[in-house]
């Protein structure tokens, strides 16, 4: 991809989630939509997040964006670290 298509890209991806943000509704902004009721309560259970994990989230946090959770499904050995390149 060349360098000016990256930045492209890039800047694509920050308006959406800059769109996101500050909604204060989640994934569904105009044509961002993963379903009219908002993000779905039970997605970041299916992620592998536990109940522990989403009551230690601040209110609001989950924005229905994650794609997994690395410590679920890492099969992390002790002294590992994970580099969470998320949004």
């Amino acid at each position: 991809m060349s360098g000016e298509r990256e930045d492209k890209v890039r800047e694509e991806v920050r308006s959406r989630y800059e769109q996101i943000a500050g909604s204060g509704r989640g994934c569904c902004v105009g044509e961002i939509c993963c379903s009219s009721a908002g993000p779905d309560p039970l997605a970041s259970l299916r992620l592998g997040y536990g109940l522990e994990d989403l009551r230690a989230a601040p209110v609001g946090s989950d924005m229905g964006l994650g794609c997994g959770n690395p410590q679920a499904i890492a099969n992390l050995k002790q002294g590992e670290v994970v580099l969470d390149l998320g949004s």
